[in-house]
Protein backbone atom coordinates (compact mmCIF):
# COMPACT_ATOMS: atom_id res chain seq x y z
CA UNK A 1 0.00 0.00 0.00
CA UNK A 2 2.79 2.60 0.81
CA UNK A 3 4.87 1.53 -2.05
CA UNK A 4 1.70 1.95 -4.31
CA UNK A 5 0.51 5.02 -2.99
CA UNK A 6 -2.89 4.05 -2.55
CA UNK A 7 -5.24 6.55 -0.47
CA UNK A 8 -1.76 8.01 0.74
CA UNK A 9 1.48 9.30 0.60
CA UNK A 10 3.72 7.08 -1.19
CA UNK A 11 6.69 6.28 1.35
CA UNK A 12 9.02 3.78 0.25
CA UNK A 13 10.93 3.78 3.57
CA UNK A 14 7.84 2.30 5.17
CA UNK A 15 7.17 0.22 2.49
CA UNK A 16 10.71 -1.53 3.37
CA UNK A 17 10.01 -1.56 6.47
CA UNK A 18 6.31 -3.67 5.92
CA UNK A 19 8.30 -5.73 3.16
CA UNK A 20 11.48 -6.72 5.51
CA UNK A 21 8.82 -7.88 8.20
CA UNK A 22 6.32 -10.19 6.39
CA UNK A 23 10.28 -11.12 4.47
CA UNK A 24 11.58 -12.58 7.52
CA UNK A 25 8.26 -14.57 8.44
CA UNK A 26 8.79 -16.19 5.09
CA UNK A 27 6.43 -14.77 2.22
CA UNK A 28 8.28 -15.33 -0.75
CA UNK A 29 6.50 -11.92 -2.60
CA UNK A 30 7.28 -9.93 0.04
CA UNK A 31 11.06 -11.12 -0.25
CA UNK A 32 10.98 -10.42 -3.74
CA UNK A 33 9.23 -7.16 -3.30
CA UNK A 34 11.98 -5.76 -0.36
CA UNK A 35 14.73 -7.22 -3.15
CA UNK A 36 13.09 -5.18 -5.72
CA UNK A 37 13.60 -1.90 -3.46
CA UNK A 38 17.54 -2.90 -2.78
CA UNK A 39 17.68 -3.35 -6.66
CA UNK A 40 15.89 0.42 -7.12
CA UNK A 41 17.17 1.86 -4.47
CA UNK A 42 13.80 3.30 -2.85
CA UNK A 43 13.45 3.69 0.41
CA UNK A 44 17.15 1.72 1.05
CA UNK A 45 19.97 2.82 0.04
CA UNK A 46 20.90 0.69 -3.69
CA UNK A 47 22.45 -2.77 -2.61
CA UNK A 48 22.68 -5.22 -5.90
CA UNK A 49 24.38 -7.58 -3.42
CA UNK A 50 21.34 -7.33 -1.07
CA UNK A 51 18.89 -7.50 -3.95
CA UNK A 52 20.22 -10.94 -4.94
CA UNK A 53 20.16 -12.11 -1.60
CA UNK A 54 16.48 -11.92 -1.43
CA UNK A 55 15.82 -12.76 -4.55
CA UNK A 56 17.85 -15.72 -4.10
CA UNK A 57 15.49 -16.91 -1.02
CA UNK A 58 12.34 -15.96 -3.10
CA UNK A 59 13.74 -18.04 -5.94
CA UNK A 60 14.06 -21.15 -3.95
CA UNK A 61 10.53 -21.04 -3.53
CA UNK A 62 9.85 -20.70 -6.84
CA UNK A 63 9.02 -17.16 -6.87
CA UNK A 64 8.83 -16.25 -10.72
CA UNK A 65 9.93 -12.18 -10.52
CA UNK A 66 12.54 -13.07 -8.50
CA UNK A 67 13.58 -15.73 -11.11
CA UNK A 68 13.59 -12.87 -13.71
CA UNK A 69 15.41 -10.42 -11.58
CA UNK A 70 18.11 -12.63 -10.42
CA UNK A 71 18.65 -13.84 -13.90
CA UNK A 72 19.10 -9.85 -15.11
CA UNK A 73 21.54 -9.77 -11.80
CA UNK A 74 23.98 -12.65 -12.79
CA UNK A 75 23.30 -11.75 -16.97
CA UNK A 76 24.78 -7.91 -16.14
CA UNK A 77 26.94 -9.07 -12.95
CA UNK A 78 25.56 -6.75 -9.99
CA UNK A 79 25.58 -7.99 -6.61
CA UNK A 80 26.93 -11.65 -7.95
CA UNK A 81 29.46 -12.80 -10.43
CA UNK A 82 28.32 -12.75 -13.93
CA UNK A 83 27.59 -15.87 -14.76
CA UNK A 84 25.92 -16.06 -18.17
CA UNK A 85 24.62 -19.78 -17.98
CA UNK A 86 23.22 -19.36 -14.31
CA UNK A 87 21.11 -16.07 -15.75
CA UNK A 88 20.12 -18.30 -18.72
CA UNK A 89 18.87 -21.32 -16.60
CA UNK A 90 17.18 -18.24 -14.28
CA UNK A 91 15.28 -16.41 -17.21
CA UNK A 92 13.85 -19.47 -18.74
CA UNK A 93 12.78 -20.35 -15.67
CA UNK A 94 10.58 -17.75 -15.70
CA UNK A 95 10.05 -17.24 -19.07
CA UNK A 96 8.77 -20.55 -19.21
CA UNK A 97 5.75 -19.40 -17.02
CA UNK A 98 5.04 -16.41 -18.47
CA UNK A 99 7.59 -13.39 -17.49
CA UNK A 100 7.61 -11.08 -20.59
CA UNK A 101 10.81 -9.51 -19.30
CA UNK A 102 12.30 -12.83 -18.96
CA UNK A 103 11.32 -14.20 -22.56
CA UNK A 104 12.86 -11.18 -23.86
CA UNK A 105 15.72 -11.19 -22.08
CA UNK A 106 16.18 -14.99 -22.99
CA UNK A 107 15.83 -13.72 -26.44
CA UNK A 108 18.77 -11.34 -25.85
CA UNK A 109 20.98 -14.25 -25.17
CA UNK A 110 20.18 -16.54 -27.69
CA UNK A 111 20.74 -13.42 -30.56
CA UNK A 112 23.97 -12.75 -28.32
CA UNK A 113 24.59 -16.48 -28.27
CA UNK A 114 26.07 -15.80 -23.96
CA UNK A 115 25.09 -18.90 -22.25
CA UNK A 116 23.62 -20.69 -24.84
CA UNK A 117 24.42 -21.47 -28.41
CA UNK A 118 23.50 -18.63 -30.88
CA UNK A 119 20.13 -19.11 -32.56
CA UNK A 120 18.04 -16.75 -34.22
CA UNK A 121 14.92 -18.04 -34.81
CA UNK A 122 14.64 -18.99 -30.93
CA UNK A 123 15.41 -15.43 -29.75
CA UNK A 124 12.41 -14.33 -32.27
CA UNK A 125 10.09 -17.26 -30.70
CA UNK A 126 10.88 -15.74 -27.18
CA UNK A 127 10.43 -12.00 -28.43
CA UNK A 128 7.21 -13.02 -30.02
CA UNK A 129 5.91 -14.40 -26.49
CA UNK A 130 6.99 -11.26 -24.50
CA UNK A 131 5.36 -8.82 -27.64
CA UNK A 132 2.38 -10.89 -27.36
CA UNK A 133 2.16 -9.49 -23.75
CA UNK A 134 2.95 -6.05 -25.22
CA UNK A 135 6.08 -5.78 -23.82
CA UNK A 136 7.79 -2.72 -25.58
CA UNK A 137 11.09 -3.94 -24.94
CA UNK A 138 10.30 -7.23 -27.21
CA UNK A 139 8.40 -5.28 -29.44
CA UNK A 140 11.15 -2.72 -30.40
CA UNK A 141 13.86 -6.26 -30.83
CA UNK A 142 11.40 -7.63 -33.24
CA UNK A 143 11.76 -4.17 -35.42
CA UNK A 144 15.03 -4.62 -35.12
CA UNK A 145 15.10 -7.99 -36.06
CA UNK A 146 13.22 -7.35 -39.25
CA UNK A 147 14.85 -4.10 -39.93
CA UNK A 148 18.33 -4.87 -40.50
CA UNK A 149 17.25 -8.85 -41.51
CA UNK A 150 19.04 -10.90 -38.84
CA UNK A 151 18.74 -14.55 -39.39
CA UNK A 152 15.52 -13.25 -41.01
CA UNK A 153 14.32 -12.55 -44.72
CA UNK A 154 14.20 -8.52 -44.30
CA UNK A 155 10.98 -6.81 -43.78
CA UNK A 156 10.76 -3.22 -43.67
CA UNK A 157 6.60 -3.39 -43.41
CA UNK A 158 7.32 -6.17 -40.37
CA UNK A 159 9.82 -3.93 -38.89
CA UNK A 160 7.22 -0.83 -39.28
CA UNK A 161 4.55 -3.03 -37.41
CA UNK A 162 6.45 -3.73 -34.35
CA UNK A 163 8.24 -0.43 -34.47
CA UNK A 164 4.82 1.57 -33.97
CA UNK A 165 3.31 -1.19 -31.54
CA UNK A 166 6.34 -0.44 -29.04
CA UNK A 167 6.50 3.53 -29.99
CA UNK A 168 2.83 3.69 -29.31
CA UNK A 169 3.60 2.21 -25.70
CA UNK A 170 6.25 4.67 -25.19
CA UNK A 171 9.61 2.70 -25.82
CA UNK A 172 11.56 5.30 -26.71
CA UNK A 173 14.49 4.03 -29.63
CA UNK A 174 11.52 2.77 -31.34
CA UNK A 175 10.11 5.84 -31.33
CA UNK A 176 13.33 7.35 -32.85
CA UNK A 177 13.55 4.36 -34.97
CA UNK A 178 10.02 5.34 -36.69
CA UNK A 179 10.80 8.85 -36.79
CA UNK A 180 13.70 7.66 -39.05
CA UNK A 181 11.45 5.71 -41.07
CA UNK A 182 8.92 8.43 -41.03
CA UNK A 183 11.81 10.81 -42.66
CA UNK A 184 12.91 9.09 -45.20
CA UNK A 185 9.96 7.64 -46.50
CA UNK A 186 10.84 4.20 -45.50
CA UNK A 187 8.16 1.03 -45.11
CA UNK A 188 5.86 4.16 -44.76
CA UNK A 189 5.16 7.57 -46.92
CA UNK A 190 7.25 10.16 -46.08
CA UNK A 191 6.13 12.17 -43.80
CA UNK A 192 8.47 14.90 -42.20
CA UNK A 193 5.92 15.79 -39.36
CA UNK A 194 5.47 12.55 -38.37
CA UNK A 195 8.73 12.31 -38.17
CA UNK A 196 9.50 15.42 -35.60
CA UNK A 197 6.24 13.57 -33.84
CA UNK A 198 8.02 10.36 -32.90
CA UNK A 199 11.39 12.18 -32.40
CA UNK A 200 10.14 14.65 -30.03
CA UNK A 201 8.30 11.87 -28.19
CA UNK A 202 11.95 9.87 -27.30
CA UNK A 203 13.75 13.15 -27.32
CA UNK A 204 11.95 14.24 -24.35
CA UNK A 205 12.59 10.61 -22.33
CA UNK A 206 16.27 11.65 -23.02
CA UNK A 207 17.07 9.31 -26.15
CA UNK A 208 20.18 11.00 -27.77
CA UNK A 209 19.64 9.93 -31.29
CA UNK A 210 16.34 11.14 -31.00
CA UNK A 211 17.35 14.41 -30.31
CA UNK A 212 20.37 15.38 -32.72
CA UNK A 213 17.71 14.73 -35.34
CA UNK A 214 15.17 16.44 -33.71
CA UNK A 215 17.85 19.27 -34.11
CA UNK A 216 18.42 18.62 -37.39
CA UNK A 217 14.78 18.93 -37.99
CA UNK A 218 14.98 22.44 -36.31
CA UNK A 219 17.53 23.28 -38.05
CA UNK A 220 15.95 22.67 -41.50
CA UNK A 221 12.44 23.32 -41.11
CA UNK A 222 11.73 19.86 -41.94
CA UNK A 223 8.64 18.87 -40.60
CA UNK A 224 8.85 22.10 -38.37
CA UNK A 225 9.04 25.58 -38.55
CA UNK A 226 12.77 26.17 -38.53
CA UNK A 227 14.38 27.24 -35.62
CA UNK A 228 18.29 27.51 -35.28
CA UNK A 229 17.72 28.95 -31.21
CA UNK A 230 15.53 24.71 -30.67
CA UNK A 231 18.19 23.26 -33.43
CA UNK A 232 20.81 24.47 -30.75
CA UNK A 233 18.95 23.21 -27.85
CA UNK A 234 18.36 19.79 -28.96
CA UNK A 235 21.64 19.33 -30.15
CA UNK A 236 22.99 20.27 -26.92
CA UNK A 237 21.51 17.62 -25.16
CA UNK A 238 22.67 15.03 -27.54
CA UNK A 239 26.28 16.03 -27.45
CA UNK A 240 25.98 14.54 -23.58
CA UNK A 241 26.70 11.24 -25.26
CA UNK A 242 30.26 12.68 -26.84
CA UNK A 243 29.96 11.68 -30.05
CA UNK A 244 32.71 14.03 -32.77
CA UNK A 245 29.66 14.14 -35.21
CA UNK A 246 27.19 15.70 -32.34
CA UNK A 247 29.69 17.79 -31.22
CA UNK A 248 29.97 19.20 -34.30
CA UNK A 249 27.04 19.46 -35.00
CA UNK A 250 26.38 21.75 -31.73
CA UNK A 251 29.13 23.76 -32.91
CA UNK A 252 28.11 24.18 -36.35
CA UNK A 253 24.58 25.44 -35.35
CA UNK A 254 25.87 27.50 -32.31
CA UNK A 255 28.17 29.59 -35.00
CA UNK A 256 25.04 30.61 -36.92
CA UNK A 257 23.79 32.16 -34.03
CA UNK A 258 23.98 35.90 -32.76
CA UNK A 259 25.76 35.88 -28.64
CA UNK A 260 22.14 37.03 -27.73
CA UNK A 261 20.46 33.70 -29.25
CA UNK A 262 23.16 31.59 -27.91
CA UNK A 263 22.42 32.48 -24.80
CA UNK A 264 18.68 32.27 -25.03
CA UNK A 265 19.46 28.51 -26.49
CA UNK A 266 21.20 27.82 -23.32
CA UNK A 267 18.96 29.57 -21.17
CA UNK A 268 16.31 27.36 -22.78
CA UNK A 269 17.83 24.13 -22.39
CA UNK A 270 18.37 24.60 -18.74
CA UNK A 271 14.55 25.74 -18.19
CA UNK A 272 14.11 22.45 -20.20
CA UNK A 273 16.16 20.02 -18.62
CA UNK A 274 15.30 21.28 -15.02
CA UNK A 275 11.64 20.61 -15.96
CA UNK A 276 12.28 17.28 -17.20
CA UNK A 277 11.55 18.04 -20.68
CA UNK A 278 8.37 19.64 -20.06
CA UNK A 279 8.75 23.13 -20.51
CA UNK A 280 11.07 23.58 -23.53
CA UNK A 281 9.49 25.98 -25.86
CA UNK A 282 7.85 24.13 -27.89
CA UNK A 283 4.13 23.75 -28.99
CA UNK A 284 3.23 19.65 -28.73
Amino acid sequence: MYEAGLGIEKDYFEAANMYRKAAIQGDSSAQTAIGTLYYFGKGVDQDYKKAASWFQISVDKGDVKAQSYLGYLYHNGLGVTKNLEQSYKLYHLAALQGDPIAQSNLGDLYIAGQGVKQDIQEALNWYRLAADQDYMVAQTHLGDIYYNGEGVKRDIKKAVYWYKKAATNGEPIAQSNLGNLFNEGEGVNKDTKEAVKWYLLSAIQGNAGAQTSLGYMYFNGYGVTKNTVLAYMWEYFASDIGSDVVLKNRDFYAQQLSDTQLAEAKKLAKVCADSNYKNCGLNY
